[in-house]
Protein backbone atom coordinates (compact mmCIF):
# COMPACT_ATOMS: atom_id res chain seq x y z
CA UNK A 1 0.00 0.00 0.00
CA UNK A 2 2.83 2.55 0.07
CA UNK A 3 3.02 2.28 -3.11
CA UNK A 4 0.17 3.23 -4.34
CA UNK A 5 0.30 6.26 -1.77
CA UNK A 6 3.50 7.03 -3.03
CA UNK A 7 2.30 6.84 -6.75
CA UNK A 8 -0.49 9.49 -5.42
CA UNK A 9 1.38 11.69 -3.58
CA UNK A 10 3.70 11.60 -7.18
CA UNK A 11 0.73 12.44 -9.14
CA UNK A 12 -0.32 14.86 -6.80
CA UNK A 13 2.74 16.93 -6.72
CA UNK A 14 2.60 16.13 -10.64
CA UNK A 15 -0.86 17.62 -10.84
CA UNK A 16 0.23 20.88 -8.74
CA UNK A 17 3.23 21.38 -10.54
CA UNK A 18 1.45 21.48 -14.16
CA UNK A 19 -1.32 23.15 -12.23
CA UNK A 20 0.87 26.23 -11.29
CA UNK A 21 3.07 26.09 -14.67
CA UNK A 22 -0.61 25.95 -16.28
CA UNK A 23 -1.41 29.20 -14.02
CA UNK A 24 1.80 30.97 -14.90
CA UNK A 25 1.51 30.25 -18.71
CA UNK A 26 -1.98 31.75 -18.16
CA UNK A 27 -1.14 35.21 -16.34
CA UNK A 28 1.93 35.20 -18.86
CA UNK A 29 -0.94 35.09 -21.75
CA UNK A 30 -3.74 37.43 -19.84
CA UNK A 31 -0.35 39.88 -19.60
CA UNK A 32 0.35 39.82 -22.88
CA UNK A 33 -2.84 40.42 -24.45
CA UNK A 34 -3.32 43.39 -22.10
CA UNK A 35 0.03 44.20 -24.02
CA UNK A 36 -1.34 43.76 -27.33
CA UNK A 37 -4.70 45.57 -26.79
CA UNK A 38 -2.81 48.61 -25.98
CA UNK A 39 -0.71 48.38 -28.52
CA UNK A 40 -4.72 47.95 -30.70
CA UNK A 41 -5.72 51.15 -28.88
CA UNK A 42 -2.81 53.09 -29.74
CA UNK A 43 -2.69 52.36 -33.46
CA UNK A 44 -6.30 52.96 -34.07
CA UNK A 45 -5.58 55.86 -32.07
CA UNK A 46 -2.68 57.07 -34.87
CA UNK A 47 -4.84 55.88 -37.59
CA UNK A 48 -7.50 58.56 -36.42
CA UNK A 49 -5.01 61.01 -35.76
CA UNK A 50 -3.55 60.44 -39.70
CA UNK A 51 -6.59 60.29 -41.12
CA UNK A 52 -7.65 63.42 -39.85
CA UNK A 53 -4.20 65.19 -40.58
CA UNK A 54 -4.81 63.69 -44.47
CA UNK A 55 -8.19 65.16 -44.72
CA UNK A 56 -6.80 68.65 -43.44
CA UNK A 57 -4.07 68.23 -46.08
CA UNK A 58 -6.56 67.04 -48.69
CA UNK A 59 -8.99 70.58 -47.84
CA UNK A 60 -5.70 72.69 -47.74
CA UNK A 61 -4.55 71.03 -51.31
CA UNK A 62 -7.90 71.26 -53.03
CA UNK A 63 -8.20 75.30 -51.47
CA UNK A 64 -4.44 75.53 -52.95
CA UNK A 65 -4.89 74.50 -56.40
CA UNK A 66 -8.28 76.27 -56.68
CA UNK A 67 -6.06 79.49 -55.57
CA UNK A 68 -3.25 78.30 -58.59
CA UNK A 69 -5.76 78.12 -60.92
CA UNK A 70 -7.47 81.18 -60.22
CA UNK A 71 -3.60 82.59 -60.54
CA UNK A 72 -2.81 80.70 -63.66
CA UNK A 73 -6.50 82.08 -65.29
CA UNK A 74 -6.22 86.13 -63.89
CA UNK A 75 -2.12 85.50 -65.51
CA UNK A 76 -3.47 84.49 -68.36
CA UNK A 77 -6.01 87.18 -69.10
CA UNK A 78 -3.12 89.55 -68.29
CA UNK A 79 -1.10 88.06 -70.59
CA UNK A 80 -3.60 88.68 -73.63
CA UNK A 81 -4.78 92.04 -72.15
CA UNK A 82 -0.65 93.04 -72.54
CA UNK A 83 -0.92 91.90 -76.42
CA UNK A 84 -3.65 93.54 -77.05
CA UNK A 85 -2.13 96.79 -75.48
CA UNK A 86 0.82 96.17 -76.99
CA UNK A 87 -0.46 95.39 -80.70
CA UNK A 88 -2.92 98.69 -80.16
CA UNK A 89 0.06 100.61 -79.26
CA UNK A 90 1.69 99.70 -82.24
CA UNK A 91 -1.32 100.24 -84.50
CA UNK A 92 -1.64 103.77 -82.66
CA UNK A 93 2.23 104.58 -83.21
CA UNK A 94 2.01 103.84 -87.31
CA UNK A 95 -1.29 105.93 -87.12
CA UNK A 96 0.48 108.81 -85.42
CA UNK A 97 3.60 108.97 -87.64
CA UNK A 98 1.11 108.88 -90.79
CA UNK A 99 -0.83 112.11 -89.02
CA UNK A 100 2.34 113.65 -88.14
CA UNK A 101 3.30 113.41 -91.74
CA UNK A 102 0.59 114.31 -93.46
CA UNK A 103 0.18 117.67 -90.88
CA UNK A 104 3.80 118.35 -92.10
CA UNK A 105 2.67 117.75 -95.58
CA UNK A 106 -0.56 120.64 -94.95
CA UNK A 107 1.54 122.95 -93.22
CA UNK A 108 3.91 123.46 -95.97
CA UNK A 109 1.41 124.37 -98.18
CA UNK A 110 -0.20 127.13 -95.19
CA UNK A 111 1.25 130.57 -95.35
CA UNK A 112 4.10 131.32 -92.69
CA UNK A 113 1.76 133.77 -90.98
CA UNK A 114 -0.76 131.22 -90.35
CA UNK A 115 1.59 128.55 -89.06
CA UNK A 116 2.76 131.21 -86.79
CA UNK A 117 -0.78 131.56 -85.17
CA UNK A 118 -1.18 128.01 -84.67
CA UNK A 119 0.37 127.21 -81.21
CA UNK A 120 2.44 123.75 -82.34
CA UNK A 121 3.05 122.92 -78.39
CA UNK A 122 0.06 122.59 -76.80
CA UNK A 123 -0.69 119.11 -77.67
CA UNK A 124 2.60 117.72 -77.85
CA UNK A 125 3.73 119.80 -74.66
CA UNK A 126 2.87 117.40 -71.86
CA UNK A 127 3.61 114.12 -73.90
CA UNK A 128 6.81 115.06 -75.24
CA UNK A 129 8.72 117.11 -72.35
CA UNK A 130 9.99 113.48 -70.83
CA UNK A 131 10.80 112.66 -74.43
CA UNK A 132 12.85 115.42 -75.57
CA UNK A 133 16.52 115.44 -75.87
CA UNK A 134 18.87 118.40 -74.56
CA UNK A 135 19.24 120.67 -76.66
CA UNK A 136 16.32 120.32 -78.57
CA UNK A 137 13.83 123.71 -78.95
CA UNK A 138 9.99 123.15 -78.59
CA UNK A 139 9.42 126.93 -78.66
CA UNK A 140 6.58 128.11 -81.42
CA UNK A 141 9.89 130.40 -83.18
CA UNK A 142 11.84 127.12 -83.77
CA UNK A 143 8.51 124.76 -84.80
CA UNK A 144 7.74 127.41 -87.85
CA UNK A 145 11.00 127.32 -88.81
CA UNK A 146 11.37 123.64 -89.07
CA UNK A 147 7.83 123.32 -90.74
CA UNK A 148 8.97 126.02 -93.48
CA UNK A 149 11.99 123.97 -93.61
CA UNK A 150 10.17 120.49 -94.00
CA UNK A 151 8.01 122.08 -96.34
CA UNK A 152 10.68 123.76 -98.50
CA UNK A 153 12.19 120.19 -98.35
CA UNK A 154 8.92 118.87 -99.18
CA UNK A 155 8.35 120.88 -102.66
CA UNK A 156 11.77 120.24 -103.76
Amino acid sequence: MASTEEGEEVQMRTISELSDQAIRHYEGLRKEHEKTKKECKQLKQERDEALKKLEDFERVSHRVLKEVNSMQENLEVEKVCRQTVEALATKLNRQNRSLKRKSMMYMAHLDANVIAEINLNDDEDEENREEEEPGTCSSSHCQLIISVASGFLIRN
